[in-house]
């Protein structure tokens, strides 16, 4: 908007929306600030808040690993799915399920240690 009123000291009005969580988070936010006016505590974040400019580059191979780990969650899926089944029609043995849960639980185990290993990487961004 435009100047609203000459004789004013700040005659430049800005508006934003916000949802009903991010309203809640502000109105949080506020408390800790220790301000009820939304006014002066939009200018102070505004003129004085820290400023972040995040490149989504530099999370690019995070966001790779996830994605990548998303689709072997997918496969897992699958695979338990049928092993299930195959358990609930007779199709497979005891022995057949416990190397089944062995080689399922080993591959869950190395999807963790990989997403473990990226988020230690954005706790040190």
């Amino acid at each position: 908007m435009e100047h609203e009123s000459s004789n004013r000291t700040r005659p430049i009005q800005k508006r934003f929306r916000l949802s009903d969580t991010e309203n809640e988070i502000l109105k949080e936010n506020m408390d800790r600030a220790g301000t009820k006016n939304f006014e002066h505590y939009a200018r102070l974040m505004c003129l004085k808040g820290k400023i972040f400019k995040v490149e989504l580059d530099d999370f690019r191979e995070q966001i790779i690993t996830i994605n990548r780990s998303h689709a072997e969650l997918n496969k897992i899926g699958a695979n338990l799915n049928q092993i299930a089944k195959k358990m609930n029609s007779d199709l497979i043995s005891a022995d057949e399920v416990s190397q089944l849960k062995i080689e399922v639980n080993s591959e869950l185990e190395k999807l963790k240690s990989v997403l473990q290993s990226q988020l230690e990487k954005l706790r040190n961004y």
